[in-house]
């Protein structure tokens, strides 16, 4: 037994050395990001190298000093290097493999410096032509009309770190919480909010729609190429509710597509969703108490672990929304029923009566009135909100509950969804909706359960954190009326 554990141990090794993954594995290990050296001073005295662009490049008469980021964090490593080298000919933009030795620096603001042995320029880059300079502050429109190298500054590398790391805490906080993470569909026959705000699929020929054939081969011309509309999803919640009808919990975080008809800054024709299903929510406190809990780990989390680059981006916004987020999470959560929110809004400008919606004005207005804590808005009329969320006793109100924050006014919508089978099929047909959606009846008929959930923003919620003036700097990519670039 020991000696075929030794051979299999031999073989393994043996195909790892010639395997054509194994240099690349090898080398991956080997080469170290700019963040491994500027906040870790193990490496002090030893040979190493990095591959990035160069930030800066200032040139003195014995002395070059080149600024390098890989975009792993917002620091750069200072390269210095005698005059006469490749450092020398480098240029604002362009690409370089550096390598050197690494030293204390004796400046204050930076730990460590790296004193250049070997410099190759990978990719040259025109500094005249390059759209971005050194030490000058780009106004978010003017970068975005680059998006292609919008993660060479320190703003959009700093929103695309802190993006990523809030994307991690959402299914951190939801896999410890036990739910099942789902893929819902892009594609649906679904307008989850009545709406009718979808964008509507189709193939861009109709010659394909000609060419193809019914079950039997016969040849047939449909008019859709599902035998029926197609929308892009505007949410994937109903598709959350058929997967908890039989596995309890569940969520999803993905892209949502409306054809929103405002060019405010606070709108994008594709955002992106974070949905949760779960059952047995005997009232509307268990939806609450899980948004909230959600959302101030989510957000604490992002303020430890991304500590550096949201100083940077509060500091871009304004120097107060720093206090804003903490504040928000120092407060208790305030809730207030929208009778009472309306009454609130008596001393708004434009005053709402009961029945109205709210506008984001009348949001940020609610959050202010609670001292910038986040506001609970619950027990809406039925007729502002979707035939799915539960009606309350009494028929005028439904369970629901919208979250109100600093910046963004609403974050998260949810509701207790209406379970009761003749309830809910009253208000589909009242709706037009009734047989598009026999399976969703279906899901009362057979062995249903007391259920919630509710939908998170995540732009938004990119937006508080990082105190972005407009969603559209939230991410990498942003579609918007009139914009649809790259």
């Amino acid at each position: 037994m020991m000696f075929f554990q030794k051979t299999l141990k031999k073989c393994f090794q043996s195909q790892l050395r010639f395997s054509p993954l194994a240099r690349y594995s090898s080398h991956a290990e080997a080469r170290l990001r700019v963040k491994d050296v500027v906040h870790d001073e193990s490496h002090v005295g030893q040979r190493v190298s990095l591959l990035g662009w160069v930030k800066s490049v200032r040139k003195q008469k014995e002395l070059v000093f080149v600024d390098v980021n890989d975009g792993s964090c917002l620091k750069n490593l200072q390269i210095v290097s005698g005059v006469s080298t490749a450092a020398e000919s480098c240029t604002l933009g362009s690409s370089v493999r550096v390598s050197g030795t690494l030293r204390k620096s004796s400046h204050p603001q930076q730990k460590v410096e790296l004193f250049l042995e070997k410099c190759e320029i990978v990719g040259n880059c025109d500094s005249f032509e390059y759209p971005f300079k050194t030490k000058t502050r780009h106004s978010d429109d003017y970068v975005r009309q680059f998006l292609h190298l919008r993660a060479r500054t320190n703003t959009g590398a700093c929103v695309l770190r802190v993006r990523n790391a809030v994307s991690m805490l959402v299914h951190q906080y939801f896999q410890e919480k036990h739910f099942l993470f789902v893929h819902t569909p892009l594609l649906t026959t679904n307008d989850c909010e009545g709406a009718g705000e979808t964008f509507t699929v189709a193939p861009s020929s109709q010659a394909t729609l000609e060419q193809l054939k019914s079950d039997d081969g016969t040849p047939v011309a449909p008019k859709h190429y599902f035998k029926q509309p197609a929308h892009l999803t505007v949410s994937g919640q109903l598709h959350l509710e058929c997967v908890v009808s039989g596995m309890s919990r569940a969520y999803n975080f993905g892209p949502v597509f409306r054809a929103e008809k405002s060019i405010s800054r606070h709108h994008l024709a594709e955002f992106y969703m974070v949905e949760a299903e779960l059952i047995d929510t005997n009232s509307l406190d268990d939806v609450i108490r899980l948004v909230d809990d959600f959302v101030r780990f989510v957000i604490t989390a992002a303020m430890d672990r991304c500590s550096e680059d949201l100083a940077f981006l509060h500091k871009q916004a304004s120097p107060s929304h720093d206090g804003v987020v903490r504040g928000l999470l120092q407060r208790p959560s305030v809730r207030l029923s929208y009778q009472e929110a309306c009454d609130v809004l008596q001393k708004h400008p434009h005053p709402v009566k009961y029945g109205d919606d709210l506008k984001k004005d009348h949001e940020k207005f609610l959050v202010q009135h609670c001292g910038g804590a986040a506001v609970f808005v619950t027990d809406f009329p039925v007729h502002l909100k979707p035939f799915y969320m539960r009606t309350n006793e009494g028929g005028r109100t439904a369970a629901a509950v919208d979250l109100l924050f600093p910046l963004v006014g609403e974050l998260v919508g949810g509701s207790l969804r209406e379970e009761r089978l003749q309830v809910l099929q009253e208000r589909l047909t009242a709706a037009g909706l009734v047989d598009s959606l026999q399976w969703y009846l279906q899901l009362r008929k057979f062995g249903t359960l007391p259920h919630g959930g509710f939908g998170l923003g995540f732009d938004r919620l990119i937006q508080f954190v990082t105190g972005m003036a407009t969603i559209r700097d939230t991410i990498p990519f942003p579609r918007y009326v009139y914009s649809c670039s790259l």
